[in-house]
């Protein structure tokens, strides 16, 4: 028989916080802080007995917040849409239902895929898809190899740059041109750094905790600063909608499509809220990825030489096009390889929509449930050495659907997921087919968790010529990043 919500183990509320004394806890270090809780308490846990506030999602029922461990619990999640419902990022920082005039844009701009379901969800998905098929992505991938082009004639050899800071203004580069048709997004360090911002006070204690719209505390600059990303996301709708019925870029497919009826399928609230979806995830999914692969290159000289290796026989000195890379195993099991070790989305969580039972436990509506993508993948009973960068693994295996989910899976896998597997090797072949990146020994290299898995401090890396000197900047490596990877030599 099943037990009750009140039976599953984990924390006990803290003396006069309560539950809120836990989650304060966890948001220094929430990935190795669920490390110690699964082995501790197994693999369903809360992290407040007797149940919580809603920490994810929005919406009726009563909330309680569980995180289940395992391929077996991501597949009865990601493959039962109907009862597990995902929800939008926003929604925990509005109240439920009507909100005022001032807060609305956070609804406007929580609109996105990852806030639908049912139906709805399917049918806006499928009309979004056209823009990432195959004769698509072949143009995609000569604008990103001409932008990345632009971007690396300005490095010079030498200099000390931020990686992680240039791949947020590279990718977001990109998705201005491959889903939003702009040849160059003006003032786009800006916009990066607005979305950078906005990202973080989303998921900051400070935000999630007071939610009070009070001038000088951080919720008030959170809605100030997504009335900024509303009005910038409009002001690139108008500039597009004139051309709209030319072009197939994401944008465009949202602003030309129309319904059975022949009105428009999508309002400019909807366009406004997946928009500002696809560049907060389009670029900031993609630059964070890059910046931890150039990290884990850095570190393991062995793997960099075979790389260049690769790149040497495939590119030379040509230039880049799609069907380079599928002569590039290698590069492909390193992308592989680095998503696995430092997932994007390193947690992602579901909302139960009916009565429903995980783990033996009996869930009522309401109940927020919580998997973790860098956990599964860190499974030793999946991946050997689990804790250490090995491209080569991906010669022997083959992990299912639900031991390997960098990008989700089934249908509520990324929808961008194409895109960014054919933007990631692109950008890294033609990196060190120019240069070779050292990491500078000022770097402090801590991840950050929020809605992704970032550098603290940046990337720090020195720009070298196309040497072979690949022992250069390894070791001696600071900051917290050894309890998330071994680095020690293989």
């Amino acid at each position: 028989m099943a037990k009750g919500i009140e039976d599953i183990p984990g924390l006990e509320p803290k003396p006069i916080v309560g539950w809120l004394g836990n989650v304060a806890g966890m948001f220094s270090d929430p990935l190795n802080a669920l490390t110690d809780l699964h082995k501790e308490y197994g693999d369903v846990l809360t992290i407040s007995r007797g149940g919580n506030p809603h920490l994810f999602f929005a919406g009726p029922g009563k909330h309680h917040t569980l995180f289940v461990f395992g391929a077996k619990y991501n597949h009865q999640l990601m493959s039962n849409s109907d009862v597990f419902h995902s929800g939008s990022i926003l929604s925990t920082l509005f109240p439920y239902g009507e909100v005022d005039a001032r807060r609305r844009v956070l609804q406007k701009l929580s609109i996105g895929l990852f806030g639908l379901n049912g139906n709805q969800h399917r049918r806006q998905r499928r009309l979004i898809m056209p823009a990432f098929h195959k004769q698509r992505l072949n143009v995609y991938c000569d604008d990103i190899v001409r932008i990345t082009n632009q971007k690396l004639d300005n490095w010079k050899v030498g200099e000390q740059i931020d990686i992680w800071r240039e791949m947020m203004n590279l990718t977001l580069q990109i998705v201005a041109q491959c889903l939003f048709g702009l040849n160059a997004l003006k003032e786009s360090q800006a916009f990066g750094e607005l979305i950078q911002t906005w990202i973080k006070l989303a998921v900051s204690p400070g935000v999630l905790l007071f939610q009070s719209d009070i001038p000088g505390l951080p919720y008030h600059r959170f809605v100030s600063i997504s009335h900024e990303l509303d009005s910038i996301v409009r002001n690139i709708i108008n500039q597009i909608r004139p051309t709209s019925d030319e072009n197939v870029d994401v944008l465009s497919l949202m602003l030309s499509a129309k319904d059975e009826d022949g009105n428009p399928a999508f309002t400019d609230d909807e366009i406004v809220g997946h928009s500002a979806i696809f560049f907060t995830a389009g670029h900031e999914t993609s630059s964070n990825a890059l910046a931890w692969t150039f990290f884990l290159l850095s570190q393991h000289p062995h793997v960099m030489e075979k790389l260049r290796l690769e790149i040497d026989r495939v590119l030379g000195d040509s230039s880049l096009n799609i069907d380079h890379l599928k002569q590039m195993p290698y590069l492909d099991n390193i992308v592989k390889e680095s998503l696995r070790l430092m997932p994007p989305a390193p947690l992602s969580a579901r909302m139960v929509a009916e009565p429903v039972e995980v783990g033996g436990y009996e869930l009522s509506i309401g109940t927020e449930v919580v998997f973790s993508a860098f956990h599964t993948h860190r499974d030793s009973s999946i991946y050997e050495n689990p804790h250490q960068f090995i491209p080569e693994r991906w010669e022997t295996i083959n992990p299912t659907a639900y031991e390997y989910i960098p990008f989700s899976t089934g249908i509520r896998s990324c929808v961008g997921m194409p895109l960014a597997l054919m933007e990631i090797p692109i950008i890294i072949a033609m990196v060190f087919q120019k240069f070779r990146l050292e990491l500078s020994s000022s770097a402090n290299v801590i991840p950050h968790i929020g809605l992704t898995m970032s550098p603290k401090y940046g990337m720090p890396m020195i720009v070298q010529p196309r040497d072979n000197n690949y022992n250069a900047g390894v070791g001696n490596v600071k900051g917290s990043i050894h309890k998330y990877i071994d680095l020690k030599p293989i």
